[in-house]
């Protein structure tokens, strides 16, 4: 009867840590149903969404880095100090997947190589339900290899971590549902050896993603195909070699590869388990390495001084002692003392590191996988021997070659390259991951890769599409990147009456993933059509891997004129992109370029339209602000030009405003008078008496007394906000007794009837519009900053005002200096 439940044992303790039930039948059927129905809602997200959300995990995860190493020691024995680097790597990866998954899942278009009438492109679909089973040795790294790439590619995820590990899945999960990934897209669950299969055999589960041992991936391989083909990858146990050549730096070599034996307690896929070494340096070599080895502490996991922990269980432990005895007991010699590692007793799970010498491939220690701390070193003769014993094993999963710099042992490195059979090759460094790189091995090492572009390749499903510009067909085929596609066009001939072909699909013996992606080409057939695929669905999950044959995509043709176009002709009229739906119309971008273009101009002619006409509404508004200003300069400021000249034959007022004409014509008298036109004066001020404005009459003002000073012109007095607290107002200033010395005469004008007297009031008050103020009126003509650099001369100050008519009443004008007849408004410039 299977257990039911499992509980995890802490190594260094043998105490228990934790304890999970196992689901049943029923609880397991649901949870495969919950990832592919949350699966149809997820593929539908964006893959920019994806991606932000993959962000958004590793935040999460990189805030428990404090709380998980200790959690992890407990679980597998690794010691403290080295667990962070497990976390680090772990970032570095996701980062570096969710970087390159936009590129590597876009569609791949074929245009360069489309043939007339035709458009053929790759599109990359989600698989569905991606079922993966983590190991304990490093269960953060490889479960972040496969979990991470098939969630952004749109897959659903049922994660089984090893019974060793299991709150590792749990860190994931977490961190997974505070990023936001929707619920049942990412889940968790513990399975017996019995369940396992069962849900490896579950028709839902579209792929397998396995990470064990040798005996257990071929049982994974064999349970998916049961119930049908599936995908399946398998990272399994390597034996992995090392060769130091003659002209390897010594010192550097051996710290490295001491740290690749037995980092983690040499419980790794990819550490070094034998080593090849030059025997012109073989002893030096040897003698340092164990000299190295000696240093190492191993002890209890958790004290930071700890650079050597136990191995995952007794058992394990008791394996690699057999292993090691029984390599000794077939001639090998142990450099390591035992009671140098005195914590290191049978029954327990701490092994001494061991250094083998005086061995050969008839051991196992040479030939079988270890998975411990310990080492076999052998001396060679020569680079080909080296590679001849690096061959020698039924792993290949890396190799690493220790030379120099020189142009010689780069070629010597090349040789081993092209010739090692391995899916990775070093060069001076080992047991190391870089996410840039497929990860992948052959022989018994597994099929299938992890890391890299090439991951996003084989989670997603390859859809192969052919669309004629009046119809879309497609092929679709489920393939593995460790597989070439041949691409080989063949020229059958049809029979008239049938209309479409159906492409075939035939095997042969092609190239795996280490070499590069060949194309057959043949000659191209006079005329070719494509029809829509028969309905089965073998060949859509038929699985492809390192060991599986390429796909041969044989394609016929036809004699049917519904499709049919040659190689001289042009493809007919029908053959357009008027029936293609606009998503896959070749003018979809123009279009969209087109569309956004307008929409863009249509905005800036509004916007250019709103600011048109806010600028009109400013311009109206600043010119009515404008002429107000300027009709108040007209009442303020009235340029008079009372400086003697020749035209005016002596003192005389002369409007600015007058034109030329005016002023030339205007009669000059003498005795120092000057004329002015007074309706003239009143019409400028903006309007006057009615009965004073009747009929034209002229006033003439004369000065008794020429020794007077002259007054300059009053063009040069300052502007009215310059002078307005100098002019004082007509309330304030008392006017002055008239003198005797000047006096003011009217012409005598036709008598008419006695008018009332009228009260001493300003002109101004007459004005329609909005009354200037009285300190605008303001005046001084000896302003210093008036502006003129003349000698101001004033005016008469105490004129004498006199008129033939009793209702001329006087007043004085603050704008000249003198009384003035208020009868008519004498303007002041």
């Amino acid at each position: 009867m299977s257990p039911s439940s499992q509980t995890t044992i802490i190594p260094h303790s043998q105490e228990p840590l934790v304890t999970y039930q196992y689901p049943s039948v029923a609880e397991l059927g649901s949870i495969v149903s919950r990832s592919a129905k949350a699966q149809k809602s997820w593929k539908s997200v964006s893959i920019q969404d994806r991606i932000k959300i993959g962000h958004k995990f590793m935040e999460e995860f990189k805030n428990m880095e404090n709380e998980i190493p200790l959690e992890l020691t407990k679980q597998m024995g690794r010691p403290i100090s080295q667990t962070p680097g497990e976390i680090r790597g772990t970032l570095e990866r996701a980062n570096y997947m969710l970087s390159i998954a936009e590129q590597a899942l876009a569609p791949v278009d074929l245009k360069d190589t489309d043939k007339p009438g035709f458009k053929r492109y790759i599109k990359r679909e989600p698989l569905g339900v991606v079922f993966v089973i983590a190991p304990w040795n490093f269960p953060f790294l490889t479960s972040i290899n496969s979990v991470l790439p098939a969630i952004i590619a749109g897959n659903s995820v049922i994660l089984k971590p090893s019974p060793q590990t299991p709150l590792t899945a749990h860190r994931l999960q977490t961190a997974f549902e505070k990023a936001g990934l929707p619920a049942d897209v990412f889940l968790v669950t513990h399975l017996s050896p019995e369940l396992t299969a069962q849900i490896v055999q579950d028709p839902r589960v579209n792929f397998v993603s396995f990470t064990g041992s040798v005996a257990n991936g071929k049982a994974v391989a064999e349970n998916a195909v049961k119930s049908g083909f599936k995908g399946v990858a398998l990272e399994l146990g390597g034996k992995d070699p090392a060769y130091v050549r003659s002209d390897a730096n010594i010192d550097y070599t051996v710290a490295e590869l001491v740290d690749g034996a037995f980092f983690n307690s040499g419980q790794s896929c990819c550490a070094i388990e034998r080593i090849y070494v030059h025997e012109s340096i073989y002893d030096k070599f040897v003698t340092a390495y164990t000299e190295l080895v000696k240093k190492y502490k191993l002890g209890d996991p958790t004290e930071p001084s700890t650079n050597l922990g136990p191995v995952v269980s007794v058992a394990s432990a008791e394996r690699i002692r057999k292993q090691v005895e029984d390599a000794v007991k077939s001639g090998a010699k142990a450099l390591i003392p035992e009671d140098l590692f005195p914590v290191a007793k049978p029954g327990t799970p701490y092994v001494a590191p061991q250094v083998l010498v005086n061995v050969d491939h008839h051991m196992d220690v040479m030939k079988e996988e270890t998975f411990g701390p310990a080492v076999g070193i052998m001396p060679v003769p020569s680079d080909d021997a080296a590679l001849e014993l690096m061959n020698d094993s039924p792993y290949g999963l890396t190799a690493s070659i220790w030379t120099s710099d020189q142009p010689d042992s780069e070629a010597a490195f090349q040789r081993f390259v092209d010739e090692l059979e391995t899916g990775t090759v070093f060069l001076n460094r080992c047991d190391y991951l870089d996410p840039a790189l497929a990860w992948t091995g052959v022989k018994d090492s597994g099929r299938g890769i992890s890391l890299s572009k090439f991951v996003q390749c084989r989670l997603p499903r390859w859809r192969f599409e052919a669309e004629p510009r009046n119809q879309l067909l497609g092929v679709r085929q489920l393939l593995s990147t460790s597989s070439s596609l041949l691409v080989v066009p063949t020229s059958t001939t049809s029979s008239p009456d049938s209309a479409t072909t159906t492409p075939s699909l035939t095997t042969s013996e092609g190239p795996s993933l280490s070499t590069s992606l060949q194309i057959s080409s043949t000659e191209q057939p006079a005329s070719t059509s494509l029809s829509a695929p028969p309905t089965s669905t073998t060949a859509q999950t038929t699985p492809f891997s390192t060991e599986s044959v390429p796909l041969l995509f044989t394609q016929t043709s036809t004699t049917s004129s519904r499709a049919t176009f040659s190689a001289t002709t042009p493809p007919p009229t029908i053959l357009s992109d008027v029936n293609v739906p606009f998503g896959r119309s070749k003018y979809r971008q123009l279009i969209i370029a087109l569309a956004c273009f307008s929409a863009g101009l249509l905005i800036a002619l509004i916007a250019l339209a709103i600011v048109a006409f806010r600028a009109r509404a400013d311009v109206d508004l600043l010119r009515d602000q404008l002429s107000r200003h300027e009709e108040t300069i007209d009442l303020s400021l009235r340029k008079v030009d009372s400086s003697p000249s020749s035209r005016s034959g002596g003192y005389g007022r002369i409007s600015i405003n007058d034109p030329d004409e005016l002023k030339g014509s205007r009669s000059r008298r003498p005795m120092s008078e000057g004329r002015i036109n007074l309706p003239q004066a009143r019409s400028a001020a903006g309007g006057l008496a009615k009965d004073a404005s009747a009929r034209p009459r002229d006033r003439h003002v004369s000065f008794g007394s020429d020794n007077r000073p002259s007054a300059l012109p009053l063009l040069s007095r300052p502007p009215p906000q310059e002078r307005r607290n100098s002019m004082p107002l007509r309330a304030e200033t008392r006017p002055p007794v008239p003198s005797k010395s000047a006096q003011a005469s009217s012409p005598p004008s036709p008598p008419r009837k006695q008018a009332a007297p009228r009260s001493i009031t300003s002109p101004r008050s007459q004005v329609s519009g909005p009354r200037p103020n009285p300190e605008t009126r303001r005046m001084s003509f000896n302003d210093p900053g008036s502006g003129s650099s003349n000698q101001i001369r004033q005016l008469p100050t105490t004129p004498t005002i006199s008129s033939t008519t009793s209702h001329d009443s006087s007043y004085y004008d603050p704008h000249i200096g003198r009384t003035s007849n208020s009868g008519g408004y004498f303007p002041s410039n």
